[in-house]
Protein backbone atom coordinates (compact mmCIF):
# COMPACT_ATOMS: atom_id res chain seq x y z
CA UNK A 1 0.00 0.00 0.00
CA UNK A 2 2.80 2.39 0.87
CA UNK A 3 4.50 1.66 -2.45
CA UNK A 4 1.34 2.64 -4.34
CA UNK A 5 1.11 5.89 -2.40
CA UNK A 6 4.78 6.65 -3.12
CA UNK A 7 4.29 5.88 -6.82
CA UNK A 8 1.18 8.06 -6.86
CA UNK A 9 3.12 10.88 -5.23
CA UNK A 10 5.69 10.72 -8.04
CA UNK A 11 2.96 10.37 -10.71
CA UNK A 12 4.36 7.01 -11.81
CA UNK A 13 1.25 5.26 -13.05
CA UNK A 14 3.25 2.46 -14.67
CA UNK A 15 4.55 1.58 -11.21
CA UNK A 16 1.05 1.65 -9.72
CA UNK A 17 -0.27 -0.63 -12.47
CA UNK A 18 2.68 -2.97 -11.94
CA UNK A 19 2.26 -3.09 -8.17
CA UNK A 20 -1.45 -3.86 -8.45
CA UNK A 21 -0.93 -6.49 -11.16
CA UNK A 22 1.81 -8.30 -9.27
CA UNK A 23 0.08 -8.11 -5.88
CA UNK A 24 -3.31 -9.33 -7.10
CA UNK A 25 -1.88 -12.36 -8.85
CA UNK A 26 0.44 -13.05 -5.91
CA UNK A 27 -2.50 -13.14 -3.52
CA UNK A 28 -4.47 -15.35 -5.89
CA UNK A 29 -1.57 -17.81 -6.15
CA UNK A 30 -0.95 -17.94 -2.39
CA UNK A 31 -4.67 -18.44 -1.78
CA UNK A 32 -4.73 -21.35 -4.20
CA UNK A 33 -1.60 -22.81 -2.56
CA UNK A 34 -3.28 -22.67 0.85
CA UNK A 35 -6.39 -24.43 -0.50
CA UNK A 36 -4.19 -27.15 -2.00
CA UNK A 37 -2.36 -27.66 1.28
CA UNK A 38 -5.69 -27.94 3.09
CA UNK A 39 -6.87 -30.57 0.61
CA UNK A 40 -3.67 -32.58 0.98
CA UNK A 41 -3.13 -32.35 4.73
CA UNK A 42 -6.62 -32.16 6.21
CA UNK A 43 -8.90 -33.82 3.69
CA UNK A 44 -6.27 -36.34 2.46
CA UNK A 45 -7.44 -35.61 -1.08
CA UNK A 46 -4.58 -35.81 -3.58
CA UNK A 47 -6.59 -36.26 -6.77
CA UNK A 48 -6.29 -32.95 -8.56
CA UNK A 49 -3.10 -31.61 -7.00
CA UNK A 50 -1.04 -31.86 -10.20
CA UNK A 51 -3.68 -30.01 -12.21
CA UNK A 52 -3.87 -27.41 -9.47
CA UNK A 53 -0.08 -27.04 -9.52
CA UNK A 54 -0.12 -26.46 -13.28
CA UNK A 55 -2.93 -23.92 -12.83
CA UNK A 56 -0.88 -22.08 -10.18
CA UNK A 57 2.11 -21.92 -12.55
CA UNK A 58 -0.13 -20.48 -15.25
CA UNK A 59 -1.52 -18.03 -12.70
CA UNK A 60 2.02 -16.84 -11.96
CA UNK A 61 2.95 -16.71 -15.65
CA UNK A 62 -0.03 -14.59 -16.66
CA UNK A 63 1.12 -11.27 -15.11
CA UNK A 64 4.61 -11.82 -16.51
CA UNK A 65 3.16 -12.26 -19.99
CA UNK A 66 0.91 -9.23 -19.54
CA UNK A 67 3.83 -7.08 -18.33
CA UNK A 68 6.01 -8.14 -21.25
CA UNK A 69 3.26 -7.63 -23.81
CA UNK A 70 2.16 -4.21 -22.57
CA UNK A 71 5.48 -2.53 -21.75
CA UNK A 72 3.87 0.90 -22.11
CA UNK A 73 1.65 0.22 -19.09
CA UNK A 74 3.79 -1.92 -16.77
CA UNK A 75 7.33 -2.08 -15.40
CA UNK A 76 8.43 -5.69 -15.62
CA UNK A 77 10.77 -5.74 -12.61
CA UNK A 78 8.11 -4.23 -10.33
CA UNK A 79 5.61 -6.86 -11.44
CA UNK A 80 8.16 -9.58 -10.60
CA UNK A 81 8.94 -8.16 -7.17
CA UNK A 82 5.30 -7.87 -6.16
CA UNK A 83 4.36 -11.16 -7.82
CA UNK A 84 6.53 -13.04 -5.34
CA UNK A 85 6.02 -10.71 -2.38
CA UNK A 86 3.31 -12.85 -0.74
CA UNK A 87 5.44 -15.96 -0.99
CA UNK A 88 8.43 -14.13 0.44
CA UNK A 89 6.39 -12.75 3.35
CA UNK A 90 5.01 -16.24 4.01
CA UNK A 91 8.52 -17.77 4.05
CA UNK A 92 9.94 -15.06 6.34
CA UNK A 93 6.98 -15.45 8.70
CA UNK A 94 7.49 -19.21 8.91
CA UNK A 95 11.24 -18.79 9.49
CA UNK A 96 10.62 -16.39 12.37
CA UNK A 97 8.02 -18.68 13.96
CA UNK A 98 10.27 -21.72 13.63
CA UNK A 99 13.22 -19.82 15.07
CA UNK A 100 11.26 -18.84 18.18
CA UNK A 101 9.97 -22.41 18.61
CA UNK A 102 13.52 -23.70 18.25
CA UNK A 103 14.86 -21.14 20.72
CA UNK A 104 12.11 -21.96 23.24
CA UNK A 105 12.80 -25.68 22.91
CA UNK A 106 16.55 -25.14 23.40
CA UNK A 107 15.92 -23.02 26.51
CA UNK A 108 13.70 -25.76 27.97
CA UNK A 109 16.25 -28.51 27.25
CA UNK A 110 19.09 -26.48 28.70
Amino acid sequence: MGCCIAALFFNDFKAINSIVLGSVFSLMAINQLERDQFKILIQKNKKFIFISFIFRLCLLALPIIIALKYIAYFKFWIVLVFLFSSQLIFIINELIKNYFHYKKRMDEDG
